[in-house]
């Protein structure tokens, strides 16, 4: 038998409340992986400049098979860059593209990144500011971004020579 108190959560829920039609985006059906095949090992390393970055000679490894697509506006909100960074999801679902990466950087320090780029535009909101997880929605240049950073554990099965976990929704 549980009494009250001995219960222990390993799930943490974020709810974020966006104005707009999103009809269909918990169907997972229409979610599009860009690369099936996870487990392989090769890696094809790609330097992209980013002179707001916070390190502008950092470069993102880029996994064989994976590749950031053309339509991501990386001189609207260039990914933040610390002394390495790796490229792990793409998702399209509904028309929102998804990119996941995870960076040697401290959470706090790729929040404050993305806070500055995005403060400047229409609807800044930061929707989640906890130890583990940040969230920051806004819209620059007519593009919403959602950004969202979980403090990488080891619970999340990523290599934890990453600190941090990123989400760039767009």
């Amino acid at each position: 038998d549980e009494t009250e108190g001995d219960t222990e959560f390993k799930t943490s829920v974020s709810i974020v409340l966006v104005p707009g039609d999103f009809s269909g985006i918990t169907d997972p059906s229409n979610i599009e992986e860009s690369n099936e095949n996870e487990n392989e090992t090769e890696t094809n390393t790609n330097t992209e400049s980013n002179s707001k970055g916070s390190n502008n000679s950092a470069e993102m490894v880029i996994p064989e098979g994976k590749e950031i697509p053309d339509s991501y506006p990386e001189g609207v909100l260039p990914f933040e860059k610390g002394e390495e960074t790796e490229l792990a999801v793409i998702m399209t679902q509904n028309g929102q593209e998804m990119l996941g990466y995870m960076s040697t950087s401290e959470i706090e320090d790729v929040f404050e990144y993305y806070k500055n780029l995005l403060i400047k535009g229409e609807y800044f909101t930061v929707t989640n500011n906890t130890e583990n997880d940040k969230g920051i929605m806004s819209k620059l240049d007519g593009i919403q971004f959602q950004i969202i950073l979980h403090r990488n554990d080891e619970n999340t099965g990523e290599d934890l020579k990453y600190k941090t976990l990123i989400q760039v929704m767009y």
